[in-house]
């Protein structure tokens, strides 16, 4: 083998490394196997060193001959560390005795293969010791994990037993190996993350935040703010949980008149658990302040504790712990406690991940002390969200729900609001004598307040229409703005349009009041816009305005589109307006389909245009098409 391909795979074994050296550091999966893998990728490392020096040597000793045989036993070392930081991080013990065992053995049988003087007296051990190796691969592709995993050592054992007779399979075997072995550390660095998020994320849901934050129970005498004792200890726990500490303990400042007549402040320990259990029972408030003292006033980050100081050795000495991470508890400027948890000994050292875990819970720890502020904030957003919902259904409940049956006309119409209550209107009222009455509309603004003007408008209307069916558009309209305009308030106005259809003679006789212009294609696909006229509803209120009625003449095959200005005015991400010009093409388009068609198109045109972006305004369409 050459010496660029030496120093390639030098190279390779020392690739991984970075990657184990932060898992074991920084991710909180400080496991021994994962301290193994980085002691089997540094004696790969050093064989291949000695690989090259005897190379360079030109030594003629037995370890040039058995250098294969050495890196595969290191290889299979390396194997049975990395299947064991996978188990030990799903907690999964089945099946490690017989991957132990026939790891274990390959070893051994390489290691009696490499003294043995000729080729042929050592290929059964080598033989022996692929095959188990083979079993120890196969007994870890059973651990839970990806795909990919079971690929990859399909492939390893694939290239070990060719390595065997064939030395100059080791780049294959190694590279593959590497690739293994960075691609199982990657994912349980992303296990270990998304398991944090999630159960982060699940304690923020409202079931989980009801189920932690359900009881308050109040320690001592003093009535201005009730501790939440019970909610404190079920977050501890969940902080000792997944920071892999033997213990925590949560510290509030109480208050407590003295008999001078001041407050006493000092540090109460309301909740410990595990290592740190015993400080609630025992005086343990000053070795508390000191270290909240030793973090600063305005710290808000977690700290370690470092043995070698003298005031750090004291708290630990007193909590009989060897190391401490803790965060204060803050809120608005002010102190109120601190978080603390105990490493193991043998792991003294919290990782970032830990520590920025801390700092979530310590504001967790602050919300649960002012939950009861937050939960009736929280109970009245939700009154106001079924207030919303009854109102959208009511909403919903009044627009036609069945496109009436009238002669000569077919009629398709949708409301899409912007939040649960729209102040789009649309209506569909039937007359006699093959006569039908169509209104839309918009109200400034969005939300409650147009939704419920949206009614009354509705309201008045079909009370007008039934007292006097007959009645003109204008006169509807003029009759309509009289009854509107005293209910509405300062800045609210009202764009209106308002059509009667005939279906005997196919006329169309409307009165506009500011409303958008209607689209026409008539028969022959010629397309052109129809103003409406008039102004809007509530913009003259002094002396209200005489209000024209217009008509026109359709024929067969000719499509009249109605819509309000959400439509035109919907946007995509970059901000760009949909506009006129676009409806106009789109409804050119689509001309010739039934009137139900020509809706879901225009609605899927706009859709695909507005990509994902948020809707900010009602949108209504109202399509009629002459039959």
């Amino acid at each position: 083998m050459s010496l660029d391909v030496e120093a390639l795979q030098l190279a390779i074994w020392l690739l991984p490394l970075p990657l184990l050296l932060f898992m074991v550091g920084g991710t909180g999966l400080r496991t021994r196997w994962s301290w193994i893998q980085v002691a089997a990728l540094s004696l790969l490392a050093i064989l291949q060193l000695l690989v090259q020096a005897t190379a360079q040597a030109d030594n003629a000793s037995w370890f040039p001959h058995r250098q294969h045989i050495w890196i595969a036993a290191a290889i299979v070392f390396l194997g049975l560390a990395q299947s064991e930081s996978i188990a030990l991080a799903l907690d999964r013990e089945v099946g490690r005795k017989r991957r132990m065992i026939s790891s274990g053995t390959s070893i051994l049988l390489l290691g009696l293969a490499a003294f043995l003087p000729g080729q042929e007296h050592s290929l059964p051990l080598l033989i022996g010791a692929a095959s188990l190796f083979g079993l120890h691969e196969i007994n870890a592709s059973l651990l839970p994990g990806p795909l990919w995993q079971r690929v990859l050592r399909a492939l390893i054992v694939g290239f070990f037993a060719w390595s065997m007779v064939m030395p100059s399979m080791l780049l294959p075997l190694s590279a593959a190996t590497v690739l293994s072995v960075a691609l199982d550390t990657m994912w349980m660095i992303r296990r270990e993350t998304l398991q944090r998020l999630s159960r982060a994320r699940e304690s923020l849901k409202p079931q989980a935040l009801k189920d932690l934050l359900a009881s308050s129970v109040t320690l001592g005498t003093s009535d201005e703010e009730a501790i939440p004792v019970e909610r404190l200890q079920a977050l501890l726990a969940f902080a000792v949980q997944s920071t892999s500490a033997t213990g925590g303990a949560i510290f509030l400042y109480h208050e407590a008149p003295t008999e001078v007549g001041t407050t006493s402040r000092r540090l109460v320990c309301v909740a410990s658990e595990g290592a740190l259990a015993k400080l609630r029972k025992q005086d343990s408030h000053l070795p508390a302040q000191i270290l909240l003292s030793r973090m600063g006033e305005d710290a808000v980050h977690a700290v370690q504790l470092d043995p070698d100081a003298r005031t750090d050795a004291f708290v630990l000495r007193t909590w009989d712990v060897s190391s401490i991470a803790a965060v204060p508890v803050r809120t608005r400027g002010r102190t109120l406690g601190l978080l603390a948890v105990s490493g193991r000994e043998s792991l003294p050292r919290f990782g970032p991940r830990d520590r920025q875990l801390l700092e979530f819970l310590g504001m967790q720890a602050a919300f649960s002390l002012h939950y009861d502020t937050v939960y009736h904030q929280l109970q009245e957003e939700s009154r106001l969200a079924r207030e919303f919902e009854i109102a959208a259904g009511i909403q919903r409940g009044l627009l036609p729900r069945a496109m009436p049956e009238t002669l000569n006309l077919e009629i398709a119409s949708r409301l899409l609001p912007a939040r649960e209550v729209g102040g789009d209107y649309v209506d569909l009222i039937p007359l006699s004598d093959d006569r039908l009455l169509g209104a839309i509309g918009d109200v400034s603004g969005k939300g409650l307040g147009p939704g419920m003007i949206m009614l009354i408008v509705r309201t008045i209307l079909h009370v007008l229409v039934d007292l006097q069916p007959n009645t003109s558009p204008s006169i509807l309209v003029r009759t309509l703005e009289e009854k509107l305009v005293p209910q509405l308030g300062p800045l609210t106005f009202m764009t209106f349009l308002l059509l009667r259809w005939n279906g005997r003679d196919r006329s169309l006789t409307w009165c506009g009041a500011g409303h958008e212009s209607m689209i026409l294609v008539n028969s022959a696909g010629a397309v052109s816009r129809i103003k409406t006229g008039g102004l809007a509803l509530g913009i003259a209120r002094d002396r209200l305005p005489a209000r024209e009625e217009k008509r026109i003449q359709l024929s067969q095959g000719d499509t009249l589109l109605l819509f309000t200005d959400g439509v035109s005015e919907g946007r995509n991400p970059a901000g760009e307006a949909w506009g006129i010009g676009r409806l106009e093409t789109s409804l050119s388009q689509l001309h010739g389909r039934s009137a139900q068609e020509i809706l879901e198109g225009l609605i899927a045109e706009l859709e695909r245009f507005r990509d994902g972006a948020p809707a900010h305004d009602d949108r209504t369409l109202l399509v009629l098409r002459v039959v």
